[in-house]
């Protein structure tokens, strides 16, 4: 008996750790959506997969079964490799993740208008990025944000821009205006 319970709790141990490895809870258009919280009806970018498309504009609130979520952030890497174009302008984000879209296939974004700090290495190695939208309000370029961007030629700093992290801008060969 005592071996029997042992291997039913193996299993349910199992099922429960097969549970949490998939991470998301929906997904709708190609955007697989991880639920924050049920009660404030609030829920994070997951993964924009190759069905979302290559040129992707994300709006502020998604709606399944028939409940509006918003959509109050994304987890790093959360690209797939065929998405070229992210617009999340939209959102309501004062950051991003570290590392967000790193080693991206982006070849262009256009970022909240409310970001206020880029994050650590957010575009970092982001070899085909040509065109980034920087929002008028932020306030810091954190380190390595900007790192291999080798396509990158220009980019309009902001009046509010109160910092530049170290190496933000390293290693862009054809950066010629900033």
């Amino acid at each position: 008996m005592k071996q029997i319970i042992q291997r039913l709790w193996m299993i349910a141990s199992s099922l429960l750790i097969f549970l949490n490895a998939s991470a998301y809870d929906f997904e709708v258009d190609g955007i697989q959506y991880r639920i924050d919280s049920m009660t404030d009806r609030t829920c994070m970018i997951e993964k924009v997969t190759d069905l979302a498309g290559n040129v992707v504009k994300i709006s502020p609130k998604v709606t399944y079964r028939d409940r509006e979520f918003d959509i109050i952030g994304l987890d790093a890497g959360c690209l797939s490799p065929t998405v070229t174009s992210i617009d999340i302008r939209e959102l309501n984000l004062s950051s991003l993740p570290e590392n967000s879209f790193k080693e991206s296939n982006l070849t262009d974004a256009y970022l909240p208008n409310t970001l206020k700090s880029t994050g650590i290495g957010v575009f970092s190695g982001c070899k085909s990025l040509q065109y980034i939208e920087l929002p008028s309000q932020l306030e810091s370029i954190d380190d390595d944000a900007f790192r291999k961007c080798e396509a990158l030629q220009s980019v309009k700093l902001p009046l509010q821009l109160k910092s530049i992290g170290k190496s933000a801008f390293y290693w862009n060969e054809s950066l010629k205006e900033i």
